[in-house]
């Protein structure tokens, strides 16, 4: 006895492996996308983190040793590439700065990147902006006690 396609189809179609069929192909791409927004929220809080670090201890960097950028530039790069990995990191060139602050007599700092991943059919947003901020006393902010003190 030969068994043909469509009968198989039907008896699937009518018993409950086929209900398990339809149920399986109903979640599936929602179990996809699920996942999928996990993950790229997971990237986004990563790469948020890794810049605060960056730009902090950048700044840190640059207040440690008398207000030197180039510095404080090169700890931020470092650290960026060590965490995020080169390709990742070279996103960010020109979205990060350090500022000497005179008035304060410390060093601030900023890094922004409007996207950091892009989502397939719907592109960049402003859903996965990176911002991060720092100031940091110079080392040498407080010189000693003034001159007219006993």
């Amino acid at each position: 006895m030969r068994i043909r396609p469509i009968e198989v189809l039907r008896s699937i179609h009518r018993g409950e492996q086929g209900a398990a069929l339809y149920e399986y192909a109903l979640v599936f791409p929602l179990l996809c996308a699920v996942v999928f927004v996990i993950v790229a929220m997971g990237w986004w809080w990563w790469s948020q983190s890794v810049a605060a670090i960056a730009i902090h201890d950048g700044g840190r960097d640059a207040a440690a040793h008398h207000g030197d950028l180039a510095l404080g530039y090169e700890t931020t790069r470092n650290i960026l590439a060590s965490h995020l990995g080169r390709p990742n990191a070279e996103r960010y060139e020109g979205h990060f700065r350090l500022w000497r602050d005179g008035a304060r007599r410390s060093v601030r700092g900023e890094i922004r990147l409007d996207h950091v991943t892009m989502i397939p059919f719907v592109g960049a947003g402003q859903l996965f902006e990176v911002r991060a901020t720092t100031f940091q006393r110079r080392w040498d902010f407080y010189g000693g006690p003034p001159d007219y003190w006993e």
